[in-house]
């Protein structure tokens, strides 16, 4: 059945979906594809965090190329990044949607465009409403506000990256991946095409994004930043070079907005020949590990992380369980790992030993063509069907990953009082 036809359909099917019962929570997952057109969408699953079983719901929403997709603070919406306008002439879009947590359904409640061409990241700023996307088409940064209930305003500030590197996807800056420091006051910018990580710093007055002093950071030529993200007690920061498939360790002066290379170190095995890509790079939600994704070896690394040097050490190496796995992401209760394999298209599911870091593959496995982001929200508990009234307010229950209804919730409750007034 072609997508097209499937997307009208699936609507029915999340509708007729059994929901869980009471105290066996249910989560919903949503995916992200790299594919361009008519057959391009958000696909929709059902995650059973009991099993680890997937269940299809199948697409959920029309985007094109929806590469990146990514749930608000209170995993009541997602947005999703269009990649389009990679050619530098056509813009990037941003959605967002409501996600029933129910059925599965996506509502859409805005479209932007992104300030610039081939949004390919989003993150959410942990102190304001605020999304940022990096555009890798252009080299465009921007800053998005977020209104109370999700939607979207077009980009108050767009800053552009400048640079170029050695290798032949190199010729101009490409803004790959964005990580806000811990309070809120730095954007930082891991750029593909100038081979830098640059810092901006985020007015909380006026929202808009200025250079840092220092601006920047080099690393080596041609290797290609891709993804960053901050360790949990923000002292220090990793970067995944895609072109060269190695992991930087930065510290990060938080007061100076600076930093300071540590040690860098190769994803792959002293003997891998063959072509990789770095993909994606996740920290665990205790801090205490790190993951990583090989395309190509099509292999997933898990790292201990020290907590006085923030240097990581290499605990186990296992296959992705399919092919460039693109994506990975940690479920609710953190028990289980989903790697988005974007090359063999399916979402594969690993059993998480939290205590231990260690990643056991399980038989679970979902068929998603291109797959290339995972976004996990609104699970259900004891409040499952329950209609909704004027002042209700659904809370994650961190203790079980679920949703409790107790009164009103707006997306800007963690807002910056500075920014919203």
């Amino acid at each position: 059945m072609k997508i097209r036809s499937a997307l009208a359909a699936s609507f029915v099917l999340a509708l007729a979906m059994p929901v869980a019962a009471q105290g066996e929570p249910s989560e919903l997952v949503y995916f992200g594809q790299r594919l361009d057109g008519a057959e391009s969408a958000i696909f929709g699953a059902r995650f059973d965090p009991g099993s680890g079983k997937l269940t299809l719901l199948g697409p959920v929403a029309k985007v094109d190329r929806p590469t990146w997709v990514l749930p608000s603070p209170d995993r009541s919406v997602i947005f999703a990044a269009s990649e389009t306008g990679n050619d530098g002439f056509t813009p990037g879009g941003i959605w967002s949607f409501a996600a029933d947590p129910v059925t599965g359904a996506l509502h859409p409640l805005s479209r932007i465009t992104s300030g610039g061409g081939g949004a390919t990241f989003l993150t959410i700023n942990p102190r304001a409403p605020q999304l940022f996307v990096a555009n890798y088409g252009t080299g465009h940064v921007g800053l998005v506000p977020i209104m109370p209930g999700g939607r979207l305003m077009p980009p108050l500030s767009v800053v552009q990256d400048q640079g170029s590197g050695p290798h032949k996807r190199q010729k101009s800056a490409h803004a790959h991946g964005i990580a806000i420091d811990p309070t809120g006051q730095y954007a930082l910018v891991s750029d593909l095409g100038a081979d830098k990580v640059f810092v901006y710093r985020i007015d909380s007055k006026t929202q808009a994004l200025t250079p840092n002093d220092p601006p920047s950071v080099a690393a080596k030529p041609g290797s290609g930043p891709r993804h960053i993200v901050f360790s949990a007690d923000g002292r220090f920061v990793y970067v995944n070079s895609e072109l060269t498939s190695e992991l930087t360790t930065y510290a990060w002066d938080a007061a100076r907005g600076a930093l300071a290379p540590l040690q860098t170190i190769s994803t792959r095995l002293a003997n891998a020949a063959g072509d990789n890509g770095a993909g994606e790079i996740l920290v665990s939600h205790d801090g205490r590990f790190l993951y990583a994704s090989n395309r190509g070896d099509d292999s997933l690394v898990v790292y201990a992380l020290d907590p006085a040097s923030g240097l990581p050490r290499e605990i186990q190496r296992t296959p992705a369980g399919g092919r460039t796995p693109w994506a990975i992401s940690f479920d609710q209760t953190n028990r289980w790992l989903l790697v988005a394999n974007e090359g063999s298209g399916q979402i594969k599911v690993f059993a998480h030993d939290v205590a231990t870091g260690l990643l056991s593959p399980t038989d679970h496995t979902l068929e998603v063509p291109h797959v290339s982001g995972i976004a996990v929200v609104a699970a259900q508990f004891p409040d499952e069907g329950r209609t909704l009234g004027e002042g209700d307010m659904l809370i994650l229950d961190p203790a079980h990953g679920a949703l409790r209804v107790v009164g009103a919730l707006a997306i800007d409750d963690w807002a910056d009082p500075a920014i919203t007034g």
